[in-house]
């Protein structure tokens, strides 16, 4: 955990000054507009990679759907009245 904040909090200055460069450059709703398309090929490059891996919308980001985790909860009480 502490590597993610170090990454996230770390680059932000960075990313800050980037932003700022290019904005003063180009203009802030350019900028802006720019951003927006980086986040939307972000989000397709992602969605691809869960696609293929598995970890679709329907599977949810941890990968188990309701009925499965329903499932695991009652093996789980079974085993604790001693059936099996």
């Amino acid at each position: 955990m502490g590597y993610v904040v170090l990454a996230f909090f770390g680059m932000l200055p960075l990313g800050s000054l980037l932003i700022s460069t290019l904005s003063q450059k180009i203009g802030a709703p350019l900028t802006m507009l720019c951003q927006g398309g980086a986040a939307l090929l972000i989000a397709g490059i992602f969605y691809q990679l869960f696609s293929k891996t598995g970890y679709g919308i329907s599977r949810g980001l941890t990968g188990f759907s309701g009925s499965h985790v329903k499932d695991q909860a009652r093996k789980s009480n079974d085993q604790d009245n001693g059936e099996h």
